[in-house]
């Protein structure tokens, strides 16, 4: 009863991650689209993206229906900060949205204060508009208060990654122009994803370029999990397939394809379970695999052609001493709760190949989720590697 309920409660973990996860990549993709579409030259009224040195959206005469201006960016926010949470939140991104160089050091202190005193109207979105506008008007300024002292909020540890998706939304090239400069340059690493995730909208030739001839280890790491987003939400999860098949060497691949993973992971992308099945051959191609990737088809596959989903999982190289094959347990589960007396036959026909000891994993494992636990040990005891026979008591 005890390895069934940590069994359950295992499930129920790592299924509230994957949503977790999803939801953060649903709300990241929802600020890209937001940014991409400011790129096309939408109205500032709506977005809130303007470029240095234009129009304040409340100047006289103006019918944006912004607020209309204080002598000081600090009055202004004050006067948003006594409106409704709802309609104060909207008119603080646009009015961060419209901040000067000039007004820039005192809407963060301003925004510091809020934070300290546990405002509900700051939030960490907040504190990401404020770092990229700043980073597009005054990259140098915003880097200089990045050192010094910064409110606690859930992305703090990200301001120089924000700072650099600001200018490099902007002038990506004087973006990296300006990461080289600053070889001591605190989370270098981070404004190097920042920028990556920006540029790639532009042009991921030139940022691909850029980020193989100058960049190393962590630094490269990021920009390749940074620009396959980037492509995708220009030109969807093919185009960010076709660039990473042409990457030119190993390294960069495999530094690319968790990224490239969750974007054929994610249904609001729209890759179907044959697109899927094409990124892991391409993987396989050049010997890349992703086990957590190849889990989740597993378990689609075992809702659907599993006799696909057997060819495809069946061609990865097993783990290395228990000869786990990644995701065929998970097809096998699934499949045995639809089709249980179908799945057994099949099962009792196939004992003989070399990954049968992964499909009795997931038998068992699935069987045993109902009550019958006594059949469960017995198929377990049929598993001939012991390790991964020890992987799992029923």
């Amino acid at each position: 009863m005890s390895n069934l309920i940590v069994l359950l409660l295992s499930t129920v973990v790592v299924v509230y991650i994957v949503r977790l996860q999803e939801r953060i990549r649903d709300l990241e993709f929802q600020l890209s689209q937001l940014q991409v579409t400011s790129e096309a030259n939408v109205s500032p009224s709506v977005l809130g993206e303007v470029s240095p040195g234009s129009k304040s959206l409340a100047e006289p005469g103006s019918t944006s229906g912004s607020l209309a201006r204080s002598s000081s960016i600090r009055g202004d926010l004050e006067r948003i900060f006594g409106q409704d949470r709802l309609l104060g939140s909207a008119q603080l991104m646009v009015r961060l949205n419209e901040m000067t160089k000039e007004e820039a050091s005192e809407a963060f202190a301003f925004l510091k204060e809020q934070t300290n005193a546990g405002s509900r109207l700051v939030t960490s979105a907040t504190w990401q508009v404020l770092w990229m506008r700043w980073g597009l008007i005054d990259p140098e300024g915003a880097l200089a208060h990045a050192q010094g002292e910064i409110p606690s909020y859930s992305e703090r540890d990200r301001v120089t990654k924000h700072i650099f998706e600001g200018l490099g939304q902007s002038d990506p090239e004087a973006a990296a122009a300006l990461i080289l400069s600053k070889p001591n340059l605190h989370d270098r690493h981070r404004a190097v994803e920042g920028l990556s995730v920006k540029w790639a909208r532009k042009d991921p030739a030139a940022v691909t370029q850029w980020a193989l001839a100058n960049l190393e280890g962590i630094e490269l790491a990021n920009a390749m999990h940074g620009i396959p987003w980037g492509v995708n939400s220009r030109g969807g999860y093919e185009k960010a397939l076709e660039w990473w098949e042409r990457l030119p060497n190993e390294e960069a691949k495999r530094h690319a394809f968790g990224s490239m993973s969750e974007i054929y992971r994610a249904d609001r992308y729209g890759a179907s379970i044959e697109d899927r099945a094409k990124l892991v051959e391409s993987g396989l191609a050049s010997g890349i695999t992703d086990r957590g990737f190849l889990s989740f088809l597993g378990g689609e596959y075992g809702l659907g052609d599993r006799e696909r989903g057997l060819e495809l999982l069946c061609r990865v190289p097993p783990e290395e001493g228990s000869g786990y094959y990644y995701g065929l347990d998970l097809l096998v589960l699934q499949w045995t709760r639809m089709d249980p007396t179908q799945a057994g036959e099949w099962l009792r026909e196939n004992l003989d190949q070399p990954w049968s000891d992964t499909a009795i994993l997931g038998y068992a494992q699935s069987i045993a989720g109902v009550g019958n636990k006594e059949a469960a040990r017995q198929w377990m005891d049929q598993i001939q590697n012991e390790t991964l026979r020890a992987r799992w008591t029923p």
